[in-house]
């Protein structure tokens, strides 16, 4: 296990000794044994630092850190309650308590637009976002203070990034759309397209549903051509052209979801069913999807961790 010293070092470095000797209290209460059952008490202490320190940017880090450890115990302590929790609900219930009006205000914002755009925010709506909460950031810094500030900025700025990251991969053309309506008109259920165009049920259906990305080249072709389209019209339709169906060359790099999912796989020379090859992409797009930090792996990492096992335990069955 990792010294109190070695783990705050890095933060504590630029601090005055007196800072560290301020927050030597909360750092044991921190770090004992049971914390997890202290919560209020730590939070309460956190608190007096916090207010004692919220207009020094040196502090600023430090302070950070004692509070994603005292956010790691809260974690902790959902989990011992069979309690599955989220960041974003840790910080909804932080802005309340606290009862920071402005950033309750654009978080509230948040919130309406995405039940309003089932998740899918118009850019117009985003830079609305961006400009509010620029706007509160004089209230933040002045009247919430440094320690907090890094808080709310990363949650923040965070659902800016996946507004942004859902945005970029919507296309000119919706694909799902047109996808789900020219399967219907074939008269084909997914299997069978599936089976026409070599690519899993689960991975046409993700696309259907509009849950994945804007779909590449090779997969266009491959469905455009199950469906007796022309893959050059669909491509014209999702914005790629018809420069984009010329075959990439040794040097281009393969998107790794899509080579996954065109392709048959082999585990120790045997070929995998389709329920292990959706298991593996799930387990792939989870960790190059999901946006973690040190304190969640343990928690958000649980899922992972089982679809990993349950692979595992189908292969293994496999070798039998």
């Amino acid at each position: 296990m990792m010294s109190n010293e070695n783990k705050w070092a890095s933060v504590t470095e630029e601090l005055e000794q007196k800072d560290i000797m301020r927050a030597n209290k909360l750092i044991q209460m921190l770090e004992a044994e049971g914390a997890v059952n202290n919560i209020p008490k730590i939070e309460k202490e956190f608190d007096k630092i916090q207010q004692e320190w919220k207009h020094r940017i040196i502090t600023s880090e430090f302070v950070t850190k004692l509070y994603r450890s005292l956010e790691a115990l809260k974690f902790a302590k959902a989990h011992n309650d069979g309690i599955k929790t989220s960041r974003g609900e840790l910080f909804q219930e932080l802005i309340d308590k606290k009862g920071w009006e402005p950033v309750q205000a654009i978080w509230s914002k948040m919130e309406e637009l995405e039940e309003k755009y089932k998740g899918k925010i118009p850019e117009t709506e985003i830079k609305k976002l961006e400009k509010e909460y620029k706007k509160s950031m004089e209230y933040i810094m002045t009247e919430i203070g440094v320690g907090y500030q890094s808080v709310i900025e990363r949650e923040f700025e965070k659902r800016i990034r996946i507004y942004q990251k859902r945005l970029e991969r919507s296309v000119k053309f919706d694909f799902s759309t047109w996808l789900h309506s020219a399967r219907k008109q074939k008269g084909y259920t997914l299997k069978d397209l599936a089976d026409k165009a070599g690519i899993s049920v689960s991975y046409i259906h993700r696309f259907e549903k509009n849950q994945r990305r804007a779909p590449s080249v090779p997969i266009v072709v491959k469905l455009a051509t199950a469906l007796d389209y022309d893959p050059t019209m669909v491509l014209n339709m999702i914005g790629q052209g018809a420069d984009s169906l010329g075959l990439p060359s040794k040097s281009d790099p393969v998107e790794l979801l899509d080579l996954l999912n065109v392709s048959s796989l082999k585990v120790g020379g045997k070929t995998i069913g389709t329920v292990e090859k959706n298991l593996l992409v799930s387990i792939v797009e989870q960790v190059v999807q999901e946006e973690w930090e040190d304190e969640d792996v343990w928690t958000e990492g649980k899922d992972l961790f089982v679809k990993i096992v349950k692979l595992q335990k189908k292969l293994n069955s496999k070798k039998k």
